[in-house]
């Protein structure tokens, strides 16, 4: 391995460890720039040449950060520096995007919930007169509305549900689209999970805490690191194997183009 330490099962083997790792910024990191993985010059050439290729460094490494996040949860590798030449242990975390709905025909996201499928007719009614006008009068109100009033429950009944839909501050009766104006079985839909996205954040490490930690503590910063180095050497033979089996191809891409001239009958003196 390129990058990747044997590690000592002692304490003070784990603290050295540690204490000797490449430092970034005060981020664990490894430099990861091309004339420091070790290439041969004919490799090193090629990988200038494939780093033109848009998407590439993502190709090269994306699924291998992705596999080392799902082993640490809490962590994840960025890369860092003026030319991104560093490649860096980040901390990650997940947060709602608070996204409630979806449209099944543009993909617009909704903050909204949509409320009408599922409901029964007399629930259907109230949620409608409920979130139609903004959830604005008083409970009791609403009773007197003549759709509501039909409705063969108690008042006691019907209050309940009022209130629940009074209570619901981000949520549509319908799922029109608001963007492509879709709606019915090619409208909005609500997400059956909440969807996340992912937030990271630098990492930064004051090496004099180790020589404080006990050996239980050391050891699961040891482990993250040496994941990290692993992580850090699989993207460097993945990036060796695309060098040495893959090739840039040139491709030509026409495009038609339409544009406007003025072009005007052909006049003859009589």
């Amino acid at each position: 391995m390129f990058f990747s330490k044997k590690i000592g099962k002692t304490k003070k083997e784990m603290l050295a460890f540690l204490m000797d790792h490449f430092f970034y910024n005060g981020q664990f990191a490894h430099n990861v720039k091309l004339h420091r993985l070790g290439l041969t010059n004919e490799q090193e050439s090629k990988a200038f040449e494939m780093l033109n290729v848009p998407g590439f460094v993502e190709q090269t490494s994306e699924d291998l950060i992705c596999d080392f996040s799902e082993d640490h949860p809490d962590y994840t590798l960025e890369f860092d520096g003026r030319s991104g030449g560093q490649l860096v242990l980040a901390q990650r975390a997940l947060v709602s995007t608070e996204y409630k709905s979806w449209c099944r025909s543009c993909g617009q996201r909704n903050y909204t919930t949509a409320i009408g499928e599922g409901l029964s007719e007399a629930e259907s009614i109230i949620a409608r007169n409920v979130l139609g006008n903004g959830r604005c009068w008083f409970a009791k109100t609403y009773l007197d509305q003549p759709e509501i009033k039909e409705i063969p429950l108690s008042d006691a009944d019907k209050l309940k549900l009022i209130e629940k839909y009074k209570g619901m501050e981000w949520a549509t009766f319908g799922n029109k689209c608001g963007r492509c104006g879709a709606s019915g079985e090619h409208g909005r839909v609500n997400y059956l999970s909440e969807p996340f996205r992912e937030v990271t954040s630098k990492l930064i490490v004051d090496r004099s805490e180790f020589a404080h930690m006990d050996k239980a503590q050391l050891h699961r910063w040891a482990m993250l690191v040496s994941d990290f180095d692993q992580c850090c050497d699989e993207i460097r033979e993945n990036l060796i194997d695309r060098i040495d089996n893959c090739q840039v191809v040139e491709h030509t891409r026409q495009v038609t183009q339409t544009y406007q001239t003025i072009e005007c009958a052909n006049h003859h003196d009589a």
